[in-house]
């Protein structure tokens, strides 16, 4: 039978000093993307050990990322925007509780983790346990993200398949997708200044409908709470995000957060 995994909550890292929910808008050539990434998995290109094979070469490759992130740019295709915030949180069981920014003791709404197998198959764990428990009276902090290429790409992309140019279409959608996420990582080292943390790659995020936090249900909390319609996004019936190149993340800093 496995046992719950044994986490250190003392002084794990930061508790609430700024918090609220923030707006900010980037120029697509100015956020740094994650090209190895694009290439890869967004445009489909696989490894690098691949590209002779394909008749590609990484001057080929960047010379089209900068093709197309000024097209996009120029068109008003790609628009990244985000809505982000850092907010009091306390644990309660497998359920992570946060509270309203200026009233700590409103609670504004809950999200659910489930329970996960350690690595190796040693023990179980719920990312809830790296914050603090409302038994422990200590406020503890938490990341909240929003992040979106905006709501242009899916109108060019049909487009671009009417014009029976799909090859354009996959090329605009994975940079919209790569901003979408890289602009959440930009977002997560933010975070992390505005607390004081100094080592990079420190803590873990994690998106609805991925592992630790499985249940698609927990995008309508990220939404509501960031006010999702002040930057174009809305809800499916299956509670994903429109327009698709968006990304929703809690973030949490405990220096052990990860996925196993």
């Amino acid at each position: 039978k496995l046992k719950r995994r044994k986490i250190s909550l003392k002084n794990h890292g930061p508790q609430v000093d700024e918090h609220g929910i923030h707006l900010a808008e980037f120029k697509i050539g100015k956020l740094r993307l994650d090209t190895k990434s694009l290439f890869s998995l967004n445009w489909k290109f696989g490894k690098q050990s691949n590209w002779e094979k394909k008749g590609v070469t990484k001057e080929y490759l960047d010379n089209l990322k900068d093709e197309w992130v000024k097209k996009a740019e120029e068109s008003g295709w790609i628009k990244p925007r985000a809505r982000f915030a850092l907010l009091p949180a306390q644990s309660d069981g497998d359920e992570l509780v946060i509270y309203d920014p200026i009233d700590s003791t409103l609670e504004l709404n809950r999200i659910l983790f489930n329970v996960c197998i350690g690595k190796g198959q040693k023990d179980k764990f719920s990312v809830a346990q790296y914050f603090h428990s409302k038994e422990s009276g200590v406020m503890d902090v938490v990341g909240l993200a929003l992040c979106t290429s905006g709501n242009e790409v899916d109108g060019v992309i049909s487009n671009f398949k009417k014009e029976n140019d799909s090859e354009s279409g996959l090329l605009l959608q994975g940079l919209g997708d790569r901003v979408a996420e890289d602009l959440a990582e930009y977002i997560h080292n933010l975070l992390r200044q505005r607390l004081g943390i100094k080592k990079e790659k420190v803590g873990q995020r994690y998106s609805p409908g991925y592992a630790a936090l499985e249940d698609m249900r927990n995008n309508q909390v990220i939404h509501e709470i960031l006010k999702g319609q002040d930057i174009g996004v809305t809800l499916t019936g299956a509670n994903e995000f429109d327009p698709p190149s968006t990304t929703g993340c809690i973030i949490c800093f405990h220096k052990e957060a990860g996925y196993s």
